[in-house]
C-alpha cells in the first residue's frame, strides 16, 4: 500500500478505485471516438482527407470568407497517365505512387491547408487565406517535387508527372464552393 492508501478508509479506497476505473473507461472511449473520426475523415490508402471531408471543409471556408475578407485558393492535382502506371507496373505500385504523391503534398502544404484525395488519382488542396499568386507558386512547387519522385519495379525505375489547376475566391468576391472546384478543374 502507498502512504496515501494507508490514510484512506476502506470506503474511500473503493470510491477512488471506482473513479479511476470510470476515468480509464472514459479515456478509452474518447480515444476510440477520435480513431473513428479519423477513419471517417481520411482516405484509407493515402491518409489524405476524403471527399466527404472536403465538401464540408470547402463549405465552411466559403461561408467564413466574407467575415475575414481574405482569399481562399484551391488546387486540383491530377497524376498524368496514371492508368499507364497501373497497367505497366501493377496496382500495388500504383498504390505506392498515390501514397507518395499524397505524402509529398501533405509535407509541402501548411497545417491549416487541407489535402484531399478527390478521386482515383486526383487530389484537391484547400488553401485558406491564400491569394491566387501564392496558390500558383505552390502548384508549381508541388509539380516539381512530384516530378522528382522515383519509383522502381522489376529492376527498372520510373518517374511520374502531374498537372495542377488553381482557382481563387478573392477577398470581397462571392462564389460558391463548387465554382472554385469547377474553375480549378478547367485550369487543370
Amino acid at each position: 500500500l502507498t502512504p496515501m492508501e494507508k490514510n484512506l478508509s476502506r470506503d474511500q479506497a473503493q470510491a477512488l478505485d471506482s473513479a479511476l476505473r470510470h476515468m480509464a473507461l472514459s479515456l478509452k472511449s474518447a480515444r476510440r471516438y477520435q480513431e473513428m473520426c479519423t477513419f471517417a475523415d481520411r482516405d484509407g490508402l493515402t491518409g489524405a482527407y476524403n471527399r466527404r471531408f472536403f465538401e464540408q471543409t470547402l463549405t465552411s471556408e466559403v461561408a467564413r470568407h466574407p467575415r475575414y475578407k481574405e482569399s481562399i485558393s484551391m488546387l486540383l492535382l491530377d497524376i498524368d497517365f496514371f492508368k499507364k502506371v497501373n497497367d505497366t507496373w501493377g496496382h500495388l505500385k500504383g498504390d505506392e505512387v498515390l501514397r507518395s504523391v499524397a505524402a509529398t503534398i501533405m509535407n509541402t502544404i501548411r497545417q491549416t491547408d487541407c489535402c484531399v484525395r478527390y478521386g482515383g488519382e486526383e487530389f484537391a488542396v484547400i488553401l485558406p487565406h491564400t491569394a491566387a499568386s501564392n496558390a500558383t507558386w505552390l502548384a508549381e512547387r508541388l509539380r516539381k517535387r512530384i516530378s522528382k519522385l522515383t519509383f522502381s519495379g522489376g529492376g527498372k525505375s520510373f518517374r511520374i508527372t502531374c498537372s495542377v489547376g488553381t482557382s481563387c475566391l478573392a477577398a470581397g468576391e462571392s462564389k460558391e464552393g463548387q465554382t472554385l472546384v469547377h474553375e480549378a478543374d478547367m485550369a487543370l
